[in-house]
């Protein structure tokens, strides 16, 4: 109820300007696994590519598994499914195979 409750006030406010997947997504981890949800906005500009630093992309993907999260096996699939950066690093291969183009298209949040 927390969830639906949570959804139903925020999308009348993002619809059009958001993918209802990602914020499911997001909003669900935020709620109910804050601790992975911080890492993921800590590291917002580098999981969706508005900023690129140079770091070596395995220590990356290490840096970003989240060994905090109450169930650490569901939160890396669902890191994986919203940043296909992360899936590719992980060679977790469940991220979506659409361009970069169509993500941003579609308001994926791992876009700018």
């Amino acid at each position: 109820m927390r969830l639906v409750n949570t959804l139903k006030v925020m999308w009348p406010n993002v619809a059009g300007d958001v993918d209802i997947a990602d914020l499911i997504a997001i909003t669900t981890l935020q709620l109910f696994d804050p601790d992975v949800y911080a890492l993921i906005q800590s590291e917002i500009e580098i999981l969706t590519n508005a900023i690129y630093r140079y770091e070596n992309k395995e220590q990356f993907a290490e840096r970003m598994t989240p060994r905090m999260a109450r169930k650490p096996e569901v939160a890396k699939e669902a890191m994986a499914l919203i940043f296909p950066y992360l899936a590719k690093e992980w060679k977790t291969f469940m991220a979506d195979s659409t361009s970069y183009i169509v993500r941003r298209e579609h308001r994926r949040i791992s876009t700018k």
